[in-house]
């Protein structure tokens, strides 16, 4: 009995033909991203049941003869033979075309940039390491890879590469990526990757070191710091600059642990920032906030179609970091309100106090994690017409998104970014959150725990 790889060679394919280079080079990409644990083998190595990176074939010598290395080519087997005893799992057409398609649709988006960091998601969806459990969000199906951050600011980092011609040089590159906001949201990330990989942060330990960077890139900006944001009481404290400090601080990290708290559905963060980051480059026509809209553009469409990656406290810290010291850094030059930045991030601020005040009343920590958000709620109520989890978790995200973020930006076509409607977009945004949330069922399972908690 011999033990080898079998390289499906399609009989179309010879020596001369000009698809041969197309043959190998597809291999050598399923190899990579299929199959990342097994060097050398492919996906037809794979069991057809639970695809195991551990199994090889057995070939007997009556299959087909043997060639150096263990390989036996598919020209050399006795194809009645091997088409019914061979356990071979092939690579399905449907999932290929799936697979093209998301690939010419990220193309479309963000060019090579786009191309390569889809391969990039494809390949951290294969790994063991910074696993997030279905069961932590409460509306997940499946587990997912918790490094989309990752993908995220390398999508980004390589557009801005892009964008200034493809030069190393500090001068025309580097500058961008370390101007503050960007080093911040840099270092900030880092400790969210630490707590993906590693889970030994506790919520003090990270919101001690975040208020550390903030302080100290506020410190180092005292100009980002605004002298007015039009509220009368905050204003007169504004005035005063150690309490204008503490209170930009303040928000920093309050926005920073919104939009961690919030990341629970496909496509809803990503979608908010997504907003955020584009109405930025509206406003300044800054070129990192468009590469970070595109790279956002590429992980969102990649996320609610699997949902196999999240972007993880890496993701959530690194892009809220960058978010909120923009939006401070706009308002400081008074080319925005602050109303406005309030409606392009409504659904985490708002779900954050809302949360606060609801565990505060049943006697639990207001930063202890639940699964009773309006998206798992929306979720719920979701999963009785559709038969899905993906679908509904994808819906409750998109609907979550868009009707929050998606209108703040869509009415920036019309409104100034420093117009007094955005008080009432934003009155309205609570309204229907707090109508929305009481209307729809209780997450049945959250309700159980925390009666347990109790």
């Amino acid at each position: 009995m011999t033990q080898g790889l079998l390289i499906a060679k399609p009989p179309f394919i010879s020596e001369k033909s000009l698809l041969t280079p197309c043959y190998y080079i597809g291999q050598a990409v399923c190899r990579f991203l299929l199959c990342p644990g097994s060097p050398g083998k492919l996906w037809s190595d794979c069991s057809p049941t639970c695809r195991s990176r551990d199994q090889t074939l057995d070939l007997s010598d009556k299959y087909g003869r043997g060639h150096p290395r263990g390989v036996i080519a598919v020209e050399d087997l006795d194809h009645s033979i091997f088409m019914k005893s061979l356990p071979v799992k092939t690579f399905p057409a449907k999932k290929i075309a799936q697979i093209i398609l998301l690939v010419a649709l990220c193309a479309y988006i963000a060019g090579i940039a786009g191309v390569l960091t889809i391969f990039l998601m494809l390949w951290m969806t294969r790994q063991s390491f910074a696993v997030d459990c279905h069961e932590k969000h409460g509306i997940s199906h499946q587990s997912a890879s918790r490094l989309g951050g990752l993908a995220v600011f390398f999508c980004a980092i390589l557009t801005c590469w892009i964008s200034v011609g493809m030069d190393l040089s500090v001068e025309s590159f580097g500058e961008r990526l370390t101007a503050t906001p960007v080093t911040c949201a840099i270092l900030i990330g880092v400790i969210g990757l630490w707590d993906d990989t590693r889970g030994e942060l506790s919520p003090a330990l990270r919101i001690t070191l975040s208020a550390i960077l903030f302080s100290a890139c506020l410190l180092l900006n005292p100009d980002y710091i605004p002298s007015t944001i039009g509220i009368p009481l905050i204003d007169d404290l504004l005035k005063f600059w150690p309490a204008a400090f503490v209170l930009c601080v303040v928000a920093c990290i309050a926005i920073l642990n919104a939009t961690n708290m919030a990341d629970g559905a496909n496509g809803l963060m990503p979608l908010v920032f997504l907003g955020a980051f584009y109405s930025f480059f509206q406003i300044s026509a800054e070129p990192v906030y468009f590469a970070v809209t595109a790279g956002l553009a590429v992980f969102a469409l990649f996320n609610v179609l699997s949902g196999k990656l999240f972007l993880g406290d890496v993701g959530s810290y690194g892009l809220g970091t960058l978010a909120v010291l923009s939006a401070i850094k706009i308002t400081s030059g008074n080319d925005a309100e602050v109303w406005f930045f309030l409606c392009l991030t409504a659904y985490p601020v708002i779900d954050f106090f809302a949360s606060f005040i609801r565990r505060k009343h049943a006697g639990r920590s207001p930063l202890a994690p639940d699964n009773d958000h309006l998206h798992n709620r929306l979720y719920e109520y979701l999963r009785r017409f559709l038969s899905s989890p993906l679908a509904a978790n994808s819906i409750s995200g998109l609907i979550i998104s868009i009707t929050t973020t998606g209108v703040a930006v869509l009415l920036l076509n019309w409104w100034n970014a420093y117009s007094n409607y955005w008080i009432a977009l934003f009155a309205g945004q609570i309204a229907v959150y707090l109508i929305a949330f009481y209307a729809l069922p209780t997450n049945q399972a959250s309700a159980r725990t925390q009666t347990s908690q109790l």
